[in-house]
């Protein structure tokens, strides 16, 4: 059930309007998770900020196999659906997404499952073991590394967002 309803665009601040209006130039729909933020367009405005920042730098396939792994982790419905079908749009094959969203992680290895061991273990444990971390560290430049860590932040900040928002699909 949500706990903050979605505004429209015809309900929110003028603030936040315009910037609905900047999410639907550039994707078509602003999805509910922007409305519910937009009760507060300061959040609103932030997150897409930091956002747009995390979406540089960083290959798009290790950035999406990581937030929907921190998804996956945390139950959070609204962000596996959304980020299932952006790391598609990634890249990422149907059984690399399938096995990310059924937890089969020994499906993977090299980079990918050291990407997605640093996720699982910034998600549960809030620090990553110096063995990944250096395997990691060996393969991304300190850019990609501040992405990744990044990444992984906003992914469990927008889990406990939706879940404590109740935000809902679409």
């Amino acid at each position: 059930m949500s706990a903050v309803i979605p505004l429209t665009s015809e309900n929110a601040s003028p603030q936040a309007a315009d910037i609905f209006a900047g999410i639907e130039k550039k994707f078509g729909i602003v999805q509910n998770i922007f409305r519910v933020m937009g009760h507060h367009a300061g959040v609103l405005g932030g997150f897409l900020k930091l956002s747009e920042a995390i979406h540089t730098d960083l290959d798009p396939q290790l950035r999406e196999l990581a937030f929907l792994h921190v998804s996956v982790l945390n139950s959070c419905d609204y962000c596996t659906h959304h980020h299932k079908a952006a790391a598609k749009a990634a890249g990422v094959s149907a059984e690399k997404i399938d096995a990310v969203i059924n937890e089969r992680l020994e499906e993977f290895d090299g980079l990918e499952l050291d990407v997605l061991r640093f996720a699982d273990q910034l998600t549960l444990n809030t620090r990553v073991e110096d063995d990944v971390a250096g395997r990691i560290r060996e393969s991304l430049s300190d850019s990609q590394y501040v992405a990744l860590a990044a990444t992984v932040g906003v992914a469990n900040w927008t889990n406990r967002f939706n879940h404590a928002c109740g935000v809902e699909l679409p």
